[in-house]
């Protein structure tokens, strides 16, 4: 189920607030999605055992990195196999 509420906790310094509403619905798993100014675009995903947090993971989700264009002003190319 997506639930939308502006200002969660983090479950890094809150867990018991991520075990309350997981207990509520009756999930095992969950995942955050936040941006603030400290952590931008960051996303925590964690697992849950007998209503408490097993464990969690805070990721950084940053742009996908781009190759630099070759000096000739093309575009990089794949070496072709063969």
């Amino acid at each position: 189920k997506l639930l939308s509420r502006k200002g969660t906790a983090s479950p890094a310094f809150t867990p018991t607030s991520v075990e309350q509403l997981c207990g509520k619905y009756g999930a095992s798993m969950f995942g955050i999605a936040s941006h603030t100014k400290r952590r931008p675009d960051h996303l925590t995903i964690g697992r849950l055992f007998d209503g408490q947090v097993l464990d969690s993971f805070d990721l950084a989700v940053q742009p996908p990195l781009t190759e630099p264009p070759e000096p000739g002003g093309h575009p990089a190319r794949a070496a072709s196999a063969g």
